[in-house]
């Protein structure tokens, strides 16, 4: 009996312990720890192998909130008995927005890093960093941080990072010109955009430092329309070229024809673009105190913030907002928010416009987040504007409306 009891007695413990530890839990920061899965692969340069070794795979697929980052550690080993030129690279890739960066670390002996890049933005499938030299008998360590930098959203991030061989020429030059235009898209957000119409030209020495490769020529900037701004490359090297080419993310390169890459100059651009026009130099585009097109998006997306936050247990009617004295608004913008609440559910039609930019009859509802790159902010026209949103009946009437009020139920 005794023996029975004892044993009962170890059971209950047994099965207490266990059913216990399915509830204990850490109340400190909580920290998930993936399993570790290294993956080697061996990669073909030219006639070398390299052999790399993923801790944890080479491979992403994650969602990352605001200022979180994602890091892949991996190492390098070159065993041939000669130096190898390499790049990184982010293949198969998808990012559900345009605001990821990543930086790139790098070690000779694991412990110690230094940083290559801090940073960047990322695109698409495409090469993180290039000219890595790895000599022979060595290893390289590397470590590559992504980082969210997308605000109220979660951002999705898929891909897998890659050694391999370095950029050909003809890329080389295609990436030269990917940066030249990032550095010069980030000069015109230094003067807060242009605001004033015209054509102006940029050398691109203005762009590039001697470090990087030997690229001679011109930028074209056409600003005629200041909403959707062109620009037109007549850049070149000693093998390949653009000529009055209008800038993509999908370069096609020529080979240098010396016939025509010889004797431009400010004036053979501009006579090139359009000889009906006059052009000017880009300093003399003026700094814009009141800001431009990032300013005027920026604003709009606070004005319909601010009106959500204000249109609350409102009647089942068609409402006209003037986001110039209805709701909070520190801004230069003006113009109505026509709100659809017939069905309890807000239907928002924007009438908006800083005398610069213009947002006429856009449905945020229905079309969602406005792309500050599409063709949805166009350039002021007072004529059109005024088609649309010249007073709030006009507003109303031109949202396919008969009979709206204002925002406190009285009758328009």
């Amino acid at each position: 009996m005794k023996k029975k009891y004892i044993l009962f007695i170890i059971m209950v413990l047994v099965i207490f312990v266990l059913v216990s530890s399915l509830f204990i839990f850490d109340d400190k920061e909580k920290t998930i720890t993936h399993s570790k899965k290294e993956i080697t692969e061996n990669v073909k340069i030219d006639d070398n192998t390299l052999n790399i070794t993923y801790k944890d795979s080479n491979m992403i697929d994650t969602n990352l909130t605001y200022g979180n980052t994602i890091t892949k550690e991996f190492k390098v080993s070159n065993n041939n008995d000669n130096n190898i030129i390499y790049s990184l690279k982010f293949n198969d890739s998808s990012i559900s927005n345009e605001d990821v960066t990543y930086s790139v670390y790098e070690s000779l002996d694991g412990s110690s890093y230094t940083e290559l890049k801090k940073n960047e933005s990322i695109k698409k499938d495409t090469f993180l960093i290039y000219n890595l030299i790895i000599e022979s008998k060595k290893d390289n360590y590397f470590k590559i941080v992504f980082k969210s930098n997308k605000e109220n959203t979660t951002t999705t991030l898929k891909g897998i990072i890659n050694v391999s061989s370095n950029l050909t020429e003809s890329e080389l030059f295609i990436k030269d010109i990917n940066n030249i235009q990032e550095k010069l898209i980030n000069k015109i957000d230094s003067l807060n955009g242009i605001n004033t119409k015209g054509y102006y030209i940029i050398n691109i020495a203005d762009l590039t430092n001697k470090t990087e490769s030997n690229l001679f020529g011109y930028i074209l900037i056409d600003a005629s329309d200041i909403s959707s701004i062109k620009y037109y490359y007549t850049v070149y090297n000693n093998k390949y070229m653009l000529y009055n080419y209008k800038y993509t993310s999908d370069i096609k390169i020529s080979k240098n024809d010396s016939s025509k890459t010889s004797n431009i100059d400010f004036n053979s651009i501009c006579n090139n673009y359009n000889n009906k026009i006059t052009c000017s130099s880009f300093s003399s585009i003026p700094y814009s105190e009141s800001g431009g097109k990032n300013a005027f998006y920026n604003n709009i997306n606070t004005i319909i913030d601010n009106t959500k936050n204000i249109f609350v247990n409102k009647s089942n009617l068609i409402y006209v907002i003037d986001v110039t004295s209805d709701i909070e608004n520190n801004s230069n913008i003006r113009g109505y928010i026509v709100i659809d609440n017939t069905n309890n559910n807000p239907e928002y039609y924007l009438y908006l416009t800083d005398n610069l930019f213009m947002i006429s009859g856009y449905n945020y509802t229905k079309l969602g987040n406005i792309d500050i790159n599409g063709t949805t902010i166009r350039s002021y026209n007072e004529s059109a504007f005024n088609l649309s949103a010249s007073s709030k009946k006009t507003s109303c009437n031109f949202s396919g409306f008969i009979s709206c009020v204002d925002i406190n139920g009285g009758l328009i």
